[in-house]
């Protein structure tokens, strides 16, 4: 599992600008790796991505717009889960960010 995409809406989407986010969102690896157990096919890639929402104050996320081709409802539900438990630091203003991660095995 890699971050392969993310975007910071209205904000600075250099590395320095994304690495907050980053960080907040690779202390969940293990949960969201823990997450590819439920997809239909074992063995497949693909990604999944969706839009967080993070109010100013930092904390925990609104979750919008979830899209991969990857499990059934199980595998989503637990993803995006995952994705609401991540903390994120208090930021200038709230913020909307895109964001995806890809599922490879291989060998």
């Amino acid at each position: 599992m890699r971050n392969v995409g993310l975007h910071v809406g209205g904000g600075p989407n250099d590395a320095q600008g994304k690495a907050p986010f980053l960080s907040a969102i690779e202390q969940r690896f293990p949960d969201l790796l823990s997450c590819y157990k439920l997809v239909n096919e074992p063995g497949s890639g693909g990604t999944f991505g969706l839009d967080l929402r993070i109010a100013r104050a930092g904390g925990h996320p609104t979750v919008d717009k979830p899209r991969t081709v990857l499990g059934d409802e199980r595998f989503h539900g637990c993803m995006v889960k995952a994705f609401e438990s991540v903390e994120f630091p208090a930021l200038k203003r709230d913020t909307v960010i895109s964001y995806s991660v890809r599922f490879s095995v291989e060998q």
